[in-house]
């Protein structure tokens, strides 16, 4: 076999990063591919909408993901929000931490919540 190179789609918003991926082919079907997710690293587009506030990420028990962990333990599912500081501090044990960084990773039943709160037009996304 020999390797391939192919774009790299973005695992967040799903449209192609500008990057591209080399592997391996293992098979014939391997040259047809039209795009893979390379990293987690996100693209142009999402990396400028995130910085409109702080990124949280919905995450999954690592165990219960065919993903690999973005953070030891925890896989995550591709859904995110973009939430101001103030969320950060009322949900957060350790708000500036997470404001620090510009980014935190919450449990489904948080991503659930929030996801109301954005039908309801308090979450920016």
């Amino acid at each position: 076999m020999r390797m391939v190179q192919c774009p790299e789609i973005c695992f967040w918003c799903g449209e192609f990063t500008g990057r591209t991926s080399v592997f391996e082919a293992t098979s014939a079907d391997d040259y047809d591919i039209q795009g893979v997710l390379g990293s987690y690293e996100p693209c142009p587009t999402c990396q400028r909408t995130w910085s409109l506030g702080v990124v949280l990420f919905e995450v999954v028990d690592e165990q219960s993901s065919p993903r690999p962990p973005i953070t030891p333990g925890y896989a995550p599912t591709g859904r995110w929000f973009i939430v101001p500081p103030e969320t950060i501090r009322e949900y957060f044990d350790y708000p500036e931490q997470v404001i620090a960084t510009g980014k935190g990773i919450i449990d489904p039943v948080l991503a659930d919540y929030l996801m109301e709160c954005f039908m309801q037009g308090q979450v920016i996304h």
